[in-house]
Protein backbone atom coordinates (compact mmCIF):
# COMPACT_ATOMS: atom_id res chain seq x y z
CA UNK A 1 0.00 0.00 0.00
CA UNK A 2 1.45 3.35 -0.99
CA UNK A 3 0.91 6.63 0.80
CA UNK A 4 -0.01 9.65 -1.26
CA UNK A 5 1.80 12.87 -0.41
CA UNK A 6 0.69 16.37 -1.27
CA UNK A 7 3.12 18.19 -3.52
CA UNK A 8 3.58 21.76 -2.34
CA UNK A 9 4.56 24.29 -4.98
CA UNK A 10 7.49 26.52 -4.08
CA UNK A 11 7.20 30.31 -4.38
CA UNK A 12 3.60 30.13 -5.45
CA UNK A 13 1.80 33.21 -4.04
CA UNK A 14 -1.69 31.90 -4.75
CA UNK A 15 -1.01 28.54 -3.11
CA UNK A 16 0.71 30.27 -0.21
CA UNK A 17 -2.29 32.49 0.38
CA UNK A 18 -4.62 29.49 0.19
CA UNK A 19 -2.60 27.51 2.75
CA UNK A 20 -2.42 30.58 4.99
CA UNK A 21 -6.19 31.15 4.90
CA UNK A 22 -6.75 27.49 5.69
CA UNK A 23 -4.38 27.81 8.66
CA UNK A 24 -6.30 30.88 9.89
CA UNK A 25 -9.58 29.01 9.58
CA UNK A 26 -8.16 26.08 11.53
CA UNK A 27 -6.91 28.42 14.29
CA UNK A 28 -10.36 30.00 14.60
CA UNK A 29 -12.19 26.69 14.71
CA UNK A 30 -13.88 25.54 17.91
CA UNK A 31 -11.51 22.61 18.28
CA UNK A 32 -8.24 23.66 16.72
CA UNK A 33 -6.09 20.82 15.45
CA UNK A 34 -2.75 22.40 16.13
CA UNK A 35 -0.70 19.85 14.20
CA UNK A 36 -2.77 20.62 11.13
CA UNK A 37 -2.52 24.36 11.78
CA UNK A 38 1.27 24.32 11.84
CA UNK A 39 1.44 21.98 8.84
CA UNK A 40 -0.66 24.46 6.87
CA UNK A 41 1.45 27.36 8.12
CA UNK A 42 4.63 25.58 7.05
CA UNK A 43 3.11 24.87 3.66
CA UNK A 44 2.26 28.55 3.27
CA UNK A 45 5.80 29.54 4.25
CA UNK A 46 7.29 27.07 1.77
CA UNK A 47 5.24 28.77 -0.92
CA UNK A 48 6.75 32.09 0.04
CA UNK A 49 3.96 33.54 2.17
CA UNK A 50 5.71 36.22 4.23
CA UNK A 51 3.24 36.47 7.14
CA UNK A 52 3.45 32.69 7.58
CA UNK A 53 7.21 33.03 8.09
CA UNK A 54 6.62 35.57 10.85
CA UNK A 55 3.97 33.51 12.63
CA UNK A 56 6.10 30.36 12.49
CA UNK A 57 9.11 32.30 13.74
CA UNK A 58 7.15 33.62 16.72
CA UNK A 59 6.01 30.09 17.59
CA UNK A 60 9.50 28.63 17.24
CA UNK A 61 10.89 31.19 19.73
CA UNK A 62 9.23 29.45 22.67
CA UNK A 63 7.83 26.31 21.06
CA UNK A 64 4.18 25.36 21.30
CA UNK A 65 2.32 22.88 23.49
CA UNK A 66 -1.37 22.01 23.37
CA UNK A 67 -3.76 22.15 26.31
CA UNK A 68 -2.69 18.64 27.37
CA UNK A 69 0.96 19.69 27.51
CA UNK A 70 2.04 17.74 24.44
CA UNK A 71 4.70 19.42 22.31
CA UNK A 72 3.27 20.32 18.91
CA UNK A 73 6.08 22.57 17.75
CA UNK A 74 9.50 22.19 19.40
CA UNK A 75 11.41 25.30 20.43
CA UNK A 76 13.99 26.24 17.82
CA UNK A 77 15.68 29.65 18.17
CA UNK A 78 17.77 29.02 15.05
CA UNK A 79 14.69 28.41 12.89
CA UNK A 80 12.95 31.37 14.48
CA UNK A 81 15.79 33.70 13.57
CA UNK A 82 16.02 32.46 9.99
CA UNK A 83 12.27 32.82 9.49
CA UNK A 84 12.22 36.31 11.01
CA UNK A 85 15.09 37.31 8.73
CA UNK A 86 13.32 36.07 5.59
CA UNK A 87 10.11 37.86 6.55
CA UNK A 88 11.79 41.10 7.63
CA UNK A 89 13.90 41.35 4.49
CA UNK A 90 10.73 40.73 2.47
CA UNK A 91 9.19 43.77 4.16
CA UNK A 92 6.89 42.24 6.78
CA UNK A 93 6.78 44.98 9.43
CA UNK A 94 5.55 42.46 12.03
CA UNK A 95 8.88 40.65 11.73
CA UNK A 96 11.10 43.68 12.37
CA UNK A 97 10.88 43.54 16.18
CA UNK A 98 11.33 39.77 16.23
CA UNK A 99 14.51 39.90 14.15
CA UNK A 100 15.78 42.85 16.20
CA UNK A 101 15.23 40.87 19.39
CA UNK A 102 17.18 37.92 17.98
CA UNK A 103 20.15 40.22 17.28
CA UNK A 104 19.69 41.99 20.62
CA UNK A 105 19.59 38.86 22.79
CA UNK A 106 21.71 36.57 20.63
CA UNK A 107 18.77 34.25 19.92
CA UNK A 108 19.58 31.63 17.29
CA UNK A 109 22.90 33.24 16.42
CA UNK A 110 25.45 35.89 17.40
CA UNK A 111 24.47 39.18 19.02
CA UNK A 112 24.74 42.41 17.07
CA UNK A 113 23.76 45.69 18.72
CA UNK A 114 24.11 47.48 15.38
CA UNK A 115 21.67 45.14 13.63
CA UNK A 116 19.33 45.13 16.66
CA UNK A 117 19.10 48.93 16.60
CA UNK A 118 18.61 48.95 12.83
CA UNK A 119 15.62 46.60 12.95
CA UNK A 120 14.19 48.08 16.16
CA UNK A 121 14.22 51.53 14.57
CA UNK A 122 12.45 50.19 11.50
CA UNK A 123 9.85 48.63 13.79
CA UNK A 124 9.40 51.92 15.68
CA UNK A 125 8.84 53.70 12.38
CA UNK A 126 5.85 51.38 11.94
CA UNK A 127 4.47 52.01 15.42
CA UNK A 128 6.04 49.27 17.57
CA UNK A 129 5.98 50.34 21.22
CA UNK A 130 7.96 47.33 22.40
CA UNK A 131 10.71 48.10 19.90
CA UNK A 132 10.93 51.67 21.21
CA UNK A 133 11.18 50.42 24.79
CA UNK A 134 13.79 47.82 23.86
CA UNK A 135 15.95 50.56 22.35
CA UNK A 136 15.82 52.31 25.75
CA UNK A 137 17.17 49.13 27.36
CA UNK A 138 20.10 49.06 24.93
CA UNK A 139 21.01 52.59 26.03
CA UNK A 140 20.52 51.50 29.66
CA UNK A 141 22.97 48.63 29.18
CA UNK A 142 25.44 51.04 27.57
CA UNK A 143 25.21 53.28 30.63
CA UNK A 144 23.91 56.09 28.41
CA UNK A 145 21.36 57.80 30.69
CA UNK A 146 20.49 60.57 28.22
CA UNK A 147 19.78 58.07 25.45
CA UNK A 148 17.70 55.95 27.79
CA UNK A 149 15.63 58.95 28.91
CA UNK A 150 15.14 60.05 25.30
CA UNK A 151 13.80 56.65 24.24
CA UNK A 152 11.65 56.25 27.35
CA UNK A 153 10.03 59.59 26.54
CA UNK A 154 9.41 58.43 23.00
CA UNK A 155 7.92 55.17 24.29
CA UNK A 156 5.62 57.10 26.64
CA UNK A 157 4.48 59.28 23.74
CA UNK A 158 3.53 56.06 21.93
CA UNK A 159 1.31 55.04 24.87
CA UNK A 160 3.43 52.84 27.18
CA UNK A 161 2.42 53.67 30.77
CA UNK A 162 5.03 51.33 32.22
CA UNK A 163 7.73 53.47 30.62
CA UNK A 164 6.28 56.50 32.45
CA UNK A 165 6.83 54.82 35.83
CA UNK A 166 10.36 53.80 34.81
CA UNK A 167 11.16 57.34 33.66
CA UNK A 168 9.83 58.68 36.95
CA UNK A 169 12.17 56.45 38.94
CA UNK A 170 15.04 57.54 36.71
CA UNK A 171 14.43 61.31 36.78
CA UNK A 172 12.58 62.32 39.96
CA UNK A 173 15.23 61.39 42.50
CA UNK A 174 18.16 63.05 40.72
CA UNK A 175 19.06 66.72 40.36
CA UNK A 176 17.08 68.34 37.56
CA UNK A 177 14.74 71.12 36.49
CA UNK A 178 11.73 71.64 38.74
CA UNK A 179 9.39 72.26 35.83
CA UNK A 180 10.41 68.96 34.21
CA UNK A 181 9.80 67.08 37.44
CA UNK A 182 6.47 68.87 38.05
CA UNK A 183 5.22 67.84 34.60
CA UNK A 184 6.38 64.29 35.18
CA UNK A 185 4.65 64.12 38.58
CA UNK A 186 1.43 65.44 37.03
CA UNK A 187 1.48 62.64 34.44
CA UNK A 188 2.26 60.02 37.10
CA UNK A 189 -0.61 61.38 39.21
CA UNK A 190 -3.02 60.94 36.30
CA UNK A 191 -1.80 57.38 35.86
CA UNK A 192 -2.19 56.64 39.59
CA UNK A 193 -5.81 57.83 39.47
CA UNK A 194 -6.62 55.75 36.40
CA UNK A 195 -7.60 52.10 36.09
CA UNK A 196 -4.47 51.29 34.11
CA UNK A 197 -2.59 48.14 35.17
CA UNK A 198 0.41 50.34 36.02
CA UNK A 199 -1.61 52.54 38.42
CA UNK A 200 -0.39 50.65 41.49
CA UNK A 201 3.25 51.18 40.52
CA UNK A 202 2.47 54.87 39.95
CA UNK A 203 0.95 55.12 43.45
CA UNK A 204 4.08 53.67 45.03
CA UNK A 205 6.24 56.03 43.01
CA UNK A 206 4.18 58.98 44.23
CA UNK A 207 4.59 57.75 47.81
CA UNK A 208 8.37 57.75 47.36
CA UNK A 209 8.23 61.19 45.74
CA UNK A 210 6.30 62.71 48.65
CA UNK A 211 8.52 60.98 51.18
CA UNK A 212 11.65 62.44 49.61
CA UNK A 213 10.21 65.72 48.35
CA UNK A 214 11.04 64.85 44.74
CA UNK A 215 9.02 66.99 42.33
CA UNK A 216 6.44 67.64 45.08
CA UNK A 217 6.58 69.20 48.57
CA UNK A 218 7.89 66.70 51.11
CA UNK A 219 4.99 65.18 53.05
CA UNK A 220 5.04 62.05 55.18
CA UNK A 221 1.24 62.21 55.36
CA UNK A 222 0.78 62.20 51.59
CA UNK A 223 3.40 59.46 51.25
CA UNK A 224 1.47 57.28 53.71
CA UNK A 225 -1.80 58.00 51.90
CA UNK A 226 -0.40 56.86 48.56
CA UNK A 227 1.17 53.74 50.06
CA UNK A 228 -2.19 52.90 51.63
CA UNK A 229 -3.98 53.42 48.29
CA UNK A 230 -1.44 51.21 46.56
CA UNK A 231 -2.02 48.48 49.15
CA UNK A 232 -5.80 48.65 48.74
CA UNK A 233 -5.42 48.55 44.95
CA UNK A 234 -3.24 45.44 45.21
CA UNK A 235 -5.85 43.74 47.41
CA UNK A 236 -8.66 44.60 45.02
CA UNK A 237 -6.61 43.34 42.10
CA UNK A 238 -5.95 40.01 43.83
CA UNK A 239 -9.64 39.64 44.67
CA UNK A 240 -10.52 40.23 41.05
CA UNK A 241 -8.05 37.54 40.01
CA UNK A 242 -9.58 35.08 42.45
CA UNK A 243 -13.07 35.87 41.16
CA UNK A 244 -12.00 35.36 37.55
CA UNK A 245 -10.35 32.05 38.38
CA UNK A 246 -13.38 30.83 40.29
CA UNK A 247 -15.82 31.41 37.42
Amino acid sequence: MTTMTMQRPVRDPLAGERFYRLAEAEERSHRTRWSKYFALLRAAAECGHVAAHTELATSYLAGFKNAAGATILPRSPTRARKLFEVAAKAGDTNAFSGLAYCFDAGVGGPRSEKQALYWYRRAVAHGSIIASYNISTIYRDRGDRAGRVRWLRRTIAMGDTGALVELGRLVLFRPGRRTTKATLVANILRLARSEDEESGAAMLLLADAYERGAGVPQSEKRAAEWRSRAGRAAIESSRGTVRRRST
